[in-house]
């Protein structure tokens, strides 16, 4: 099933239908945290809230979790380490996809299914929303790896504004320290 947040991920208003609403206890998991939860879960026949994601592969790295933060995100990756020039390369890469301005479609396929296409560049996607162009993306920054839980790794990153963003903090630090020194 393709949800209506990946058909069209810049919906901001959406009429669905509630297939089911029942009371549950069942306690909510957030980022490795478990709490109490009493209320209802409702069931609706399409939405534009996305879910739950991860399990796409970067780089044959597997992706474990992700988190999108306000300021920078990260991927959770199964591996020890990710080695600097790996990183570097994926960023090259994403760039230049970027710069190409592929367009993204959404498509529900099985294994061995005849549309699947080998010659594009990404068929394995984590189901998420996405853009409707590589070229919305603007621009991602890998800001480098750290040891996660588990023997993982979570390499942090920044797209589009963010880039800008951060580029734009750094060069005021840089100021007020250079002030500083003279």
């Amino acid at each position: 099933m393709v949800f209506k947040c990946q058909e069209d991920s810049f919906l901001k208003e959406f009429s669905s239908k509630v297939v089911s609403c029942e009371k549950t206890k069942e306690p909510i998991i957030e980022y490795g945290k478990t709490s109490q939860f009493e209320g209802y879960q409702v069931t609706l026949e399409n939405t534009i809230l996305f879910p739950a994601g991860g399990g796409q592969k970067e780089y044959n790295l597997p992706t474990t979790s992700w988190w999108l933060g306000a300021d920078e995100c990260h991927v959770e990756l199964d591996a020890l380490k990710v080695a600097d020039d790996v990183i570097t390369a994926a960023e090259a890469r994403c760039n230049d996809l970027i710069r190409q301005g592929l367009a993204v479609k959404v498509k529900f396929l099985k294994m061995g299914d005849p549309d699947l296409d080998e010659r594009v560049f990404d068929e394995n996607m984590c189901c998420g929303t996405h853009v409707a162009n590589l070229s919305q993306l603007q621009a991602i920054k890998l800001l480098g790896a750290e040891p996660g839980k588990k023997g993982k790794t979570n390499l942090r990153f920044v797209v589009g504004n963010r880039v800008t963003w951060l580029l734009q903090r750094m060069l005021e630090r840089e100021r007020a320290l250079t002030a500083l020194l003279k």
